[in-house]
């Protein structure tokens, strides 16, 4: 009866797991069939066989899978019940239509402290090093501006009001604002909801403000457009006052001149994202380690260490102990920012201490499981949410695979000697990073794409100082308000301390097998198959073109104004989106930082062959000590080679053709506008010209000079961002393009004045339709895309053109089929971009073989023959590793014959790739024998 009875429970407390499993697999299915409805059939034929499944196998097992399917249907109904709720507070905060901005009188409670963002503070980033990434930031004519939060109360009309309770953002265009947190204010200001991403690769703005609850933005011109309004005593206005007090008292103890290491104390601390945080958090990525960087369940249990350590020595009951780790949990939620990761920490750590303070022994994964499954019923979307899987997965590592290891390590270093008790102490650390690295390596690659190599080494060298650092802030803010010296000196041990972690993480990110910055992630699919394709992202008041013909990529132009890091934030996701690993030539048109702002960061981040730019640049950059020369040396930095292109000056890359229009000649009186390096480009039977920033006297040059190469232009970029100018207009009205590029910003779109002149071409504008496309497919049909926040919408053209001949791509690019023979020494590991194979050129279907997709017939064919295996990688490629080959001997010269081996032989084993940063790890089981040889068919190689 006994056994019995604990059977029952050994069950009892195994539905708990269960349980939370199934609402977490119900609130997951939820989020994927609110973005796809097809899935809700798909989830309920998967519940249906389940049931089947469970009373074919046995009777007993119905109640179990009906208590899952029940738990599986109550966080679907959860999605739904989130997804209404708040599509009512965006309706009733009017913020539903993010296309729309209206002017409103808000009156609320600052429910956050005001933050000045890092454009005030740029000198002293650079000073300390924060700003290596972008040298250019510094040259960037933009205004500070000071963000906080506000819980709207009211909506103040022409004398009325009406209720209104929702949280907004308020951005207000100064560096200082009258108001703190916790007072109650009235402002006036252009309120807008949230909207996608308008680029590839883009930060996900909606579902950031949704996790956070914040549904809209309102932007306040000036700082004096704000009154206090009162201090109201609210249970939400009092929390608000206390964060500002916690907040200005590390302020105080942590002021120094090191930006970065103030940055990643407060972060740490409070979550503060103080000026300098983003330097940090990049540098932390690129070791692996940016969970160290947000407040996680790692800085509630260093504190939670620290308190029960100090409380030993009075050998307090369990109880006693389970009441001061839940008050240290509620101290905790009440100190730090209202962050998602922030307060899923103080949750489970409160959970754990409420069964202490209960003085009941409940097992850790009861729990768990209860803390996961009130998390997602509190915010089922969390599902989804990779910091939430990383966080449990993290534990579950620690608490299983960690005792896994060091069962095993035990094992091996069994012994009384007290060598091997010390051995086996200083591997827990090392067991206990590989079991939670282990254990998060799946999530991580399912949602970035990447495997963090140093992850392990960077969190055994850098946990002891990260921890002592939290201790050492932590215990300056509770010791300011008594003793302001101490808590100072306090907080100065902890600078000193974030500046060592800094300068070991720079250091090692350096390191073969750290992530590149800003990390690549999976790459987009391609829905239509092309042979030409351009790309015009959206950078506001800027300009960058994207041109890709087969393996041929030329970025024409790449920056921004006001906008700082414009090629971390903006321009480098989007080509790791689009799946861009180097670039044959970057062409710069003229020396205005809207067009070369981002140029540095790019060619620090992707392979760039060679810098194309006009001889003013040259000349610009040796005479004038500014963002020119600033941007050649970084170039120059990176072996980059630099050089000129003039009038007549032609460019072959592959499928693409390059030809210089303008400037013929350094003509000294040109502005640098009218100098912009106008480029005609043109791949199969599409011609593209590029204009740059050309005006009053540049179009005429050009339209005088080069007519014979303004025929037959396909594609146009609108001269000077559609700045309009009889010139230009002349200019565009000769050439008479089908298709019209203009990158511009806001302002000039809402001034438009080419609508008449262009209403027979199809015109696409990044300030009104995002990131746009053009692609030319292989039967010659030319379409258009527009950027919806996920992917590119495609609408087909009335232009037809000749159909693309992929045997004389072939010819043109050199790349025609051959076979290589190598001996069994040589390494197995080739990298190949399989975008077109000879069988679907041959038969005209020709298909982009992205991630996902299927491989044409031929090429399994191949690789059953050859004795292959195919393994993706994150970028749109393949690799593919060979096995060895035990058929006929194929011989040793590359001209001969392809024959494919028998098939009834021994055939050599799958090796898998770890990919970091181009970093490829292969481990290679073959079997070696019988005078086997290696074999690659080379079908289009890069």
């Amino acid at each position: 009866m006994p056994g019995r009875r604990g059977d029952g429970r050994v069950r009892r407390v195994a539905l708990f797991p269960i349980a939370a499993s199934a609402i977490f697999c119900g609130c997951w299915g939820g989020v994927l069939a609110s973005t796809d409805p097809a899935l809700i059939a798909s989830i309920a034929l998967a519940a249906a066989i389940v049931v089947l499944a469970c009373a074919a196998v046995s009777r007993r097992l119905i109640g179990l899978s009906a208590l899952v399917l029940l738990c599986m249907l109550g966080g679907w109904l959860a999605v739904l019940q989130d997804d209404a709720a708040w599509e009512r507070v965006l309706i009733r905060c009017g913020t539903s239509d993010h296309t729309q901005r209206r002017l409103v009188f808000l009156e609320g409670i600052v429910a956050s402290v005001p933050r000045t963002d890092e454009r005030a503070f740029r000198d002293a980033l650079s000073r300390c090093g924060a700003l290596d990434e972008d040298v250019l930031a510094r040259f960037v004519p933009s205004e500070a501006s000071t963000r906080f939060l506000l819980q709207v109360e009211q909506s103040i009309g022409e004398g009325t009001s009406s209720p209104v309770d929702a949280l907004v953002q308020v951005v207000v265009s100064a560096d200082a604002v009258p108001c703190t947190a916790g007072e109650r204010i009235r402002v006036h200001g252009w309120l807008r909801g949230f909207g996608p991403s308008r680029n590839p690769g883009g930060f996900d703005m909606v579902g950031w403000a949704r996790d956070r609850r914040i549904a809209g933005s309102v932007h306040v011109e000036r700082a004096d457009l704000i009154r206090v309004a009162g201090h109201p005593n609210t249970m939400g206005a009092l929390v608000a006052r206390w964060r500002g007090a916690v907040d200005a008292s590390l302020q105080r103890v942590i002021a120094s001149e090191h930006l970065d290491a103030s940055a990643l104390v407060a972060a740490s601390t409070t979550g503060a994202a103080l000026p300098g945080l983003r330097h940090v958090a990049r540098t932390f990525a690129a070791c692996g380690i940016q969970h160290l960087v947000a407040i996680s369940g790692f800085n509630f249990a260093v504190l939670s260490g620290a308190l029960l350590g100090c409380l030993g020595i009075l050998r307090p009951s369990s109880r006693l102990m389970g009441a001061a780790l839940l008050g240290l949990a509620a101290l905790f939620v009440l100190s730090i920012e209202p962050e998602v990761s922030s307060l899923r920490a103080a949750w489970m750590g409160g959970s754990v201490a409420l069964t202490h303070v209960a003085g009941r022994r409940v097992p850790f994964s009861v729990v768990l499981s209860i803390s996961l499954a009130m998390l997602l019923l509190a915010d089922p979307r969390s599902a989804h949410d990779p910091g939430l899987q990383l966080s449990f997965a993290a534990i579950l590592g620690l608490r299983s695979g960690a005792s896994l290891l060091q069962q095993w390590v035990d094992s091996l270093l069994h012994g009384p000697h007290v060598a091997m008790v010390l051995l086996r102490r200083s591997l827990q650390p090392l067991c206990a990073a590989v079991g939670a690295w282990f254990a998060t390596l799946p999530v991580i690659w399912m949602h970035f794409g990447s495997v963090p190599l140093l992850c392990i080494p960077c969190t055994l060298l850098l946990s002891p100082a990260f921890a002592l650092m939290v201790i050492l802030a932590n215990a300056a803010v509770a010791l300011d308000p008594i003793w302001r010296w101490g808590g100072g000196a306090m907080g100065q041990l902890a600078i000193l301390d974030a500046r060592l972690v800094m300068l070991v993480a720079r250091e090692t990110a350096q390191w073969p097998g750290a992530l590149p910055s800003p990390a690549r992630g999976w790459a987009i699919e391609d829905e239509v198959a092309w042979h030409f394709r351009i790309d015009m992202l959206d950078v506001g008041n800027g300009s960058c073109h994207l041109i890709r013909c087969g393996d041929s990529c030329v970025l024409y132009d790449c920056g921004s104004l006001g906008a700082s890091s414009v090629g971390s934030r903006t321009v480098l996701p989007a080509l790791f989106a689009l799946g861009v690993e180097r670039i044959d030539c970057v062409v710069i048109s003229h020396p205005n930082l809207d067009h070369f702002g981002a140029l540095p960061e790019v060619v620090n981040a992707i392979d760039v062959k060679e810098v194309i730019v006009t001889n003013a640049f040259l000349r610009w950059a040796e005479r004038d000590d500014g963002p020119v020369a600033a941007a050649v040396e970084a170039v120059g930095r990176s072996n980059t080679l630099v050089r000129s292109m003039r009038a007549g000056d032609v460019l072959s890359l592959g499928g693409l053709t390059l030809s210089a229009v303008h400037p013929s000649s350094d003509d000294p009186a040109l502005d640098a506008n009218d100098g912009s390096l106008v480029v005609r480009i043109d791949a199969a039977a599409l011609s593209l010209l590029m204009t740059g920033d050309l005006a009053r006297r540049g179009c005429p040059l050009v339209l005088s000079s080069g007519k014979a190469m303004l025929e037959g232009i396909h594609v146009l970029e609108l001269p000077h961002h559609g700045s309009f100018q009889p010139a230009a207009a002349a200019l565009v009205e000769h050439i008479d393009a089908p298709i019209i590029l203009q990158s511009t910003g806001q302002q000039r779109w809402l001034n438009d004045r080419w609508e008449q002149l262009l209403s027979r071409a199809q015109r696409m504008v990044t300030a009104r339709d995002s990131a746009c496309a053009v692609l030319l497919d292989h039967s010659g049909a030319v379409h258009t895309g527009q950027w919806n926040g996920t992917r590119y919408e495609w609408r087909s053209t009335s232009l037809r053109l000749p159909s693309v001949d992929c045997s004389t791509r072939l010819d043109e690019q050199g790349a025609r089929e051959d076979d290589r023979v190598s001996d069994w020494s040589v390494s197995a590991l080739f990298d190949f971009d399989f975008e077109h194979t000879l069988d679907d050129w041959q038969g005209d279907r020709a298909s982009r073989i992205a991630r996902g997709h299927r491989l044409p017939k031929q090429f399994p064919f191949a690789l059953t023959e050859n004795q292959y295996d195919i393994a993706p990688s994150p970028h749109g490629l393949r690799n593919l590793c060979g096995g060895r080959e035990c058929g006929e001997p194929l011989g040793d010269f590359v001209d001969e014959p392809y024959r494919p081996p028998k098939r009834d032989r021994c055939r050599g084993k799958w090796c898998s790739p770890c990919i970091s940063h181009g970093w490829w790890l292969t481990v290679h089981a073959w079997q070696r024998g019988g005078g086997g040889r290696l074999h690659a068919r080379r079908l289009h190689g890069k």
